[in-house]
């Protein structure tokens, strides 16, 4: 019972993370005419993909995965949530750092590690507004590659 409740979790925290990357790669498709310097098309892509592939994941049936990889449908693992959850805490941590540095990187940097302050890019920020918007949003699309990360690490696992 317990794997399930960790499963059922991983997979809507996994989905949600996907969805949100999706939504932020519209916002930067959406800045493709704003600025020149920053390959706007490309971040969208990358954002789509990561946030394709983590909606796909958490959605494709277990049973479906045990099959494929010869592994038992009941066995869990804790690894994809905890890689979700590490990387998003990660990178709210350096988004928050990166805050506190305000104008002393470019902004090609700030739009890698930070997707989501893409939705500020004509004005600044405020604290509050990193701390309760930007940060957690980002940290989402991160978290979506870290679950994307520990699904691939447990099935690389079962397959060997």
């Amino acid at each position: 019972m317990n794997s399930r409740v960790t499963g059922i979790a991983s997979r809507v925290a996994l989905f949600s993370c996907g969805l949100i990357s999706v939504a932020l790669s519209r916002v930067h498709l959406s800045l493709l005419g704003l600025d020149r310097t920053f390959h706007w098309a490309f971040s969208s892509a990358v954002l789509m993909l990561l946030g394709g592939v983590g909606v796909i994941v958490a959605l494709v049936p277990g049973s479906w995965v045990a099959k494929a990889f010869r592994g038992e449908p009941g066995e869990g693992s804790l690894v994809p949530l905890k890689m979700l959850v590490g990387f998003a805490l990660g990178s709210y941590l350096v988004i928050v750092a990166l805050s506190f540095l305000h104008g002393r990187s470019s902004p090609q940097l700030i739009f890698l590690l930070c997707p989501a302050c893409a939705l500020t890019v004509l004005a600044d920020p405020s604290p509050e507004t990193v701390f309760l918007l930007l940060a957690p949003l980002s940290a989402a699309g991160y978290g979506a590659l870290g679950g994307i990360v520990g699904h691939v690490w447990v099935l690389s696992k079962k397959a060997s």
